[in-house]
This record gives structure tokens, C-alpha cells and sequence, in this order.
């Protein structure tokens, strides 16, 4: 008789070389991470079928945290260099940076080869001492 392992909603098994971050600008502009190659090349879209989650994160920041707004996204692209919007039913959107915030996603199957995180910033004030990170959770 055969039998399947029990699917947890979240992951929580990290690989180092899975992790991604970037400071986040000096003042309003966007960053990019750099990419999470998930390691196909044969297959578009990249099959994922809800045994990977995503990890977006934002520490808060110590010095003008309440002065600025973020809002985070994740890419997708076929070859790492031509960026589209990941079909993800949700990001971070961060008031104020003095706030942390993590959110975990479950990758669709329709998710493309590389992904990365986009922070646009907007507001007045220096949030570079903080970070964004995304990781692959398995």
C-alpha cells in the first residue's frame, strides 16, 4: 500500500544559496534582488506544483522608518533578464518601514525559471540600513 508525506502549508527547510537580498535605497527609488535560479532548463514554465514557498522579508528600519512606504513584489523571467510580475496573490506593502514585515507564498506552477523581489520605496528619508530578502523554502 502506498503512502504520501503529509503537505505542511508552510515550509521551513533553507538553503543558503536559495537567498537573496538587497539593500533597500537611500531615498524613494526601486531595487531589485538578485535572481533564485530554481534550476531548470528545459521546462517554461518551471514546474512548480505548491511544494515551494517564497519568503519576502523587511526588517524595520532604525533611522526614518515612519518617513517612507514599500512595496515589495516578485519576478519572474524565462532567462534572467527580462522581468514580469510572478502571479502571486500577495506581496508586502509596508506603510512605514519602522514596521517589519515577512510574508510567505506558495509558488504557482506557472512560475518562470528565475524570480526575484522588487522593492519601490517612495516618502522622505534614508532606509538603506535595512534589507530585502527573499528566500525558497522547501
Amino acid at each position: 500500500m502506498a503512502s504520501t508525506l503529509k503537505q505542511y502549508p508552510t515550509q521551513a527547510i533553507q538553503d543558503g544559496s536559495l537567498t537573496q537580498t538587497v539593500a533597500l535605497p537611500a531615498s524613494a527609488g526601486t531595487v531589485n534582488t538578485n535572481a533564485i535560479d530554481m534550476g531548470t532548463v528545459n521546462t517554461v514554465p518551471f514546474p512548480t506544483s505548491g511544494e515551494f514557498t517564497v519568503q519576502l522579508s523587511i526588517p524595520a528600519s532604525v533611522t526614518n522608518g515612519p518617513n517612507v512606504q514599500a512595496n515589495i513584489a516578485m519576478q519572474m523571467s524565462l532567462d534572467g533578464t527580462n522581468w514580469v510580475a510572478a502571479p502571486i496573490a500577495i506581496g508586502i506593502v509596508s506603510a512605514n518601514v519602522n514596521v517589519a514585515s515577512t510574508t510567505n507564498i506558495n509558488l504557482d506552477p506557472s512560475v518562470y525559471r528565475y524570480i526575484r523581489a522588487q522593492a519601490v520605496t517612495t516618502g522622505t528619508g534614508n532606509v538603506s540600513d535595512t534589507n530585502l530578502t527573499i528566500k525558497l523554502l522547501f
